[in-house]
């Protein structure tokens, strides 16, 4: 996905092993392109999942106000090409992280999840805001 849409920016939620995380930034890097990836996590360990060079940020969020802080953190960014939720897979925030993300999309955005089937999240929020699922 990454290659084929060539993004600007791309937002990953949940490093852990950080297997995403290496294929996303290798991705990037093999397209030479400007795009850029911010991994967002609670715990502070993930970081040292990628130990690469590239053209990622880490983003060590605060478990008691992770909400919050993910909001301000990504209302910063610019608008986002592709977001890719694989953290948290509890109802609440999924449904919050995913209307978060529709948010911060552009418009031709493509958000992507992990264990969609943990929550009836991403079915309530596909029939009313995505467009293809």
């Amino acid at each position: 996905m990454v290659k084929s849409k060539k993004p600007s920016l791309v937002v990953e939620t949940g490093v852990a092993n950080g297997i995403s995380t290496n294929a996303i930034v290798s991705a990037l890097n093999e397209d030479s392109s400007r795009g850029w990836l911010h991994s967002f996590d609670v715990l502070p360990e993930t970081k040292a999942s990628y130990t690469g060079k590239g053209k990622w940020s880490f983003h060590l969020l605060d478990k008691k106000r992770t909400h919050k802080q993910l909001s301000v953190a990504v209302g910063n960014l610019p608008l986002v090409d592709i977001w890719l939720h694989d953290s948290n897979h509890g109802y609440r925030w999924q449904k919050f992280e995913y209307l978060l993300a529709l948010s911060r999309l552009k418009e031709d955005g493509t958000l992507t999840s992990a264990y969609i089937y943990a929550s009836p999240a991403w079915g309530e929020i596909a029939k009313s805001h995505v467009k293809e699922s």
